[in-house]
């Protein structure tokens, strides 16, 4: 797809969420990047249909997909009426499968594990098993249906099953994909049961591991190199006017292994007679070369032209050696020689392990079924060779791993300690170093958000590139509409461009995404990074919730602390309030003395107020009090209200002497004003008492606010 689409001059966007309606954990929330996606920003869309309808069905698939509808849209795999679509014909393709097991092995008892029935794919694939069970007369009795969803998950629940039902013991199963091929193989497995002689399988897709396991998977290849560049013409052929409408249909490929029970290392293709090919062991091995080249090497990376020149070399050695021109021997030399060279650098197929099963595949679709003693001689010697390689190649994975795990494991601890973004930031650059990352962008929202419906979720308007790393250089962070999708500068940089997105989520708290290269040099290590900035990203969202709360809390407990201490009418100190005031003086007071003034105040006839004209004009009358000594003291002291009509001012003997008899002339004249101001029906005043404390002396201050009453009194009196 990417070396079609760059041959062609087209940008490749790749937003990589999960299936619609998983019910698998993690997955649903990986579906809000599909919500990135503007389609005022992008000419055309290739939908991935037959995987995302797998839990859906096509009618949810298809309201899901009428966002899209203002451009055009291409669909993989599955064929919809008047839908551009590029598929498989999921029929045809497994009727050869399972034509295979009943004409070559005359198996007599067949398990299906099928795949959802809301999946065309599934359906099709199923239909084709029953069609071929009926024709071949294969009794309903001695054939069973159990429905999986594709996954490893569902059919090792499967193969529990059948390995606990005592009446039906089949002799193959056959699996809608290898998923569920690999989870039937692992249950086999750890029961000990020995394939393919006791129980045979089979899968479908041939995907990378299908020749990893023992016995290797009798699989259906897709050809999905085929469908990928289709599917870019046919977006061409769309753009361009060339076409109003694009539906191709590619048939699979059937790779027979092991796991059905063929052992033959060359058998003729479908288990159907066909002639010998006319043309020499030299012109089929040339064939042979120029597809596996063109399938696995051509325009991958830069290091194709290198081994490309050892498969040209090994391929010129071998035919000379079936020739005789050469020593017995030469070619396994050479292909031990090149595999030595090797670093591990190649990705899945580009491996000269896989040359030796491919060309075995590649003969059978040939339909040869003799070759020279030679030929098979040294692809006897070259599958032990392969099977020295694929222990070799198992350490250095092994070691890679570890190498990995400590990395992960000192990558989560480092993350455990950062307290800012900016810190998670400097934290991974060494690691996208170290795993040849070479485009790497963070974009995070103002503040993470948290999403129950993924797919009516609006991204922001503008996100922030927190964190760019292009080649090793940092980019300062920025701001930019989110409907771009691609940070500008990358944009700027880039004549063509093939980016992949991914979400980053944390349960329901999704952050943003990662814009990177679509070519991960470490698939499970980016993982690990991701996840880990997204845990690192939670536990800072939650570390500041955490101070948030603290500091609401710290300001409740003294919105608390000045309610226990405050007057609520008036917002004086209450009778709490003022002790409080009085002890702290007294603790101030340990070494040095302080002489206190205490006023002790009383509103003259306030319960007549009350009486006559009601208690909302009495708690007028206190809060004008209130205000009044408060005026008068300024900020000589504090004024506190003891409740009722009483009232208490602390005034410290810091000040001029005759300060309280300033005070309590400041506080005659503005009750004057008040009364000739307000014109109240009554008069406002209050009664003054005085008394004198010694901070640091022996007296209580009940004592000492008990003498200020007394003079109160005294003076109440006298009025």
């Amino acid at each position: 797809m990417l070396e079609e689409a760059k041959r062609l001059d087209y940008n490749v966007l790749f937003f990589c969420g999960s299936v619609l309606d998983s019910p698998h954990l993690g997955e649903k929330e990986n579906n809000v990047i599909y919500n990135l996606v503007n389609t005022e920003s992008i000419d055309a869309l290739v939908s991935v249909s037959g995987t995302l309808a797998n839990y859906s069905g096509m009618d949810r698939f298809k309201d899901f997909m009428d966002r899209f509808k203002n451009i055009p849209v291409l669909n993989i795999s599955v064929d919809m009426e008047d839908e551009n679509c590029i598929s498989i014909d999921n029929y045809k393709s497994m009727r050869m499968l399972v034509e295979h097991l009943v004409k070559k092995h005359t198996y007599k008892r067949y398990v299906f594990l099928s795949g959802l029935k809301t999946n065309f794919e599934a359906i099709y694939r199923e239909q084709a098993f029953i069609d071929v069970m009926d024709e071949c007369q294969v009794p309903l009795y001695n054939r069973i249906h159990i429905e999986g969803d594709f996954s490893k998950e569902s059919s090792r629940a499967a193969m529990e099953h059948i390995l606990e039902e005592k009446g039906f013991k089949p002799d193959v199963i056959v699996c809608a994909n290898d998923e569920m091929a690999i989870g039937v193989y692992e249950v086999l497995m750890e029961h000990g049961i020995d394939m393919p002689d006791t129980l045979a399988f089979t899968g479908f897709d041939n995907i990378d591991n299908a020749t990893s396991f023992s016995p290797a998977f009798t699989t259906i290849g897709q050809p999905l190199k085929d469908i990928g560049k289709a599917s870019i013409r046919g977006i061409h052929r769309l753009l361009t006017g060339d076409v109003q409408q694009v539906n191709e249909v590619y048939i699979g490929e059937l790779f027979i292994r092991e796991s059905c029970g063929c052992y033959d290392f060359i058998e003729s293709h479908n288990g159907l007679e066909q002639q010998v090919p006319n043309s020499s062991i030299r012109e089929m091995l040339e064939n042979i070369k120029e597809d596996y080249l063109e399938q696995f090497i051509k325009g991958k990376k830069p290091q194709s032209s290198a081994f490309e020149n050892q498969v040209d070399d090994l391929f010129e050695i071998l035919e000379n050696e079936l020739e005789q021109q050469l020593p017995k021997g030469s070619f396994l030399k050479a292909f031990f020689k090149y595999t030595n060279q090797m670093t591990g650098g190649y990705r899945d197929a580009d491996n000269l392990a896989y040359l030796m099963p491919w060309m075995k595949d590649r003969f059978i679709q040939l339909g040869i079924k003799k070759l020279p003693e030679a030929l098979h001689d040294i692809f006897h010697e070259a599958r032990i060779l392969i099977g020295k390689i694929v222990l070799r190649n198992e350490r250095k994975e092994n070691y890679d791993f570890m190498n990995m795990y400590y990395s992960s494991s000192e990558l989560v601890r480092e993350l455990n300690g950062v307290s800012t973004t900016d810190e998670i930031f400097e934290v991974i650059i060494p690691y996208l170093e170290t795993f040849n990352f070479s485009n790497y962008h963070i974009c995070l929202f103002d503040e993470p958000i948290s999403i129950d419906n993924r797919m009516d979720f609006v991204y922001p308007k503008e996100i922030n590139m927190s964190f760019g790393y292009i080649n090793g250089e940092r980019i300062s962070p920025y701001s930019f509409e989110t409907k771009d999708m691609i940070p500008p500068h990358v944009i700027n940089q880039s004549n063509h461009i093939e980016y992949a997105f991914f979400p980053m989520f944390f349960k329901e708290n999704h952050f943003g995404y990662i814009a990177c290269d679509v070519w991960i040099p470490t698939k499970s290590i980016f993982r690990t990074i991701k996840e880990q900035i997204t845990n690192a990203l939670e536990r800072l969202m939650v570390q500041k919730k955490i101070e948030d709360y603290n500091t609401q809390l710290l300001k409740l407990n003294e919105q608390l602390s000045q309610m226990a201490i405050r007057d609520t009418l008036t917002n004086l100190l209450n009778r709490r309030g003022v002790y409080e005031y009085l002890d702290l003086l007294r603790e101030m007071s340990t070494d040095v003395a302080h002489i206190i003034d205490i006023v002790y105040g009383d509103i003259d006839g306030l319960k007549i107020i009350n009486d006559l004209y009601g208690h909302q004009e009495g708690d007028y009358a206190i809060e004008q009090v209130a205000k009044i000594l408060k005026s008068a003291l300024g900020d000589s002291g504090i004024v506190g209200r003891f409740g009722g009509d009483e009232f208490v001012c602390v005034i410290e003997k810091s000040i001029q002497e005759d300060f309280i008899e300033m005070f309590s002339l400041k506080v005659r004249h503005l009750l004057e004003t008040f009364n000739k101001t307000e014109k109240k029906p009554y008069k406002l005043d209050i009664s003054l008492g005085f008394s004198e404390w010694n901070s640091s002396g022996e007296d209580t201050i009940e004592h000492v606010l008990h003498q200020a009453d007394i003079d109160l009194y005294r003076k109440k009196q006298k009025k």
